[in-house]
């Protein structure tokens, strides 16, 4: 990371180097997304939809008590 920075850093910069870079960078997030979305579909083609599990009324009451002091304390 801290050699990738540093070739990032001291590389001349061209007028259309920002834009070929966003670029470059938005093929891969859609190329990753892709990969993803595929790599999902062979999974649930092979394995199938699993059950959620039944969750009891202290669990859901606990969940909902855990999120509200987090909530108050981030706010805070």
């Amino acid at each position: 990371m801290v050699m990738a920075a540093s070739i990032a850093a001291f590389s001349p910069v061209h007028a259309e180097g920002p834009v070929l870079n966003l670029g470059y960078f938005v093929m891969g997030c859609i190329w990753a997304c892709v990969v993803a979305m595929a790599y999902s579909a062979d999974m649930l083609r092979r394995r199938g939809p699993v059950e959620p599990p039944c969750l009891d009324r202290a669990d859901l009451e606990m969940a909902l008590v855990d999120s509200l002091l987090t909530g108050l304390f981030v706010g805070l």
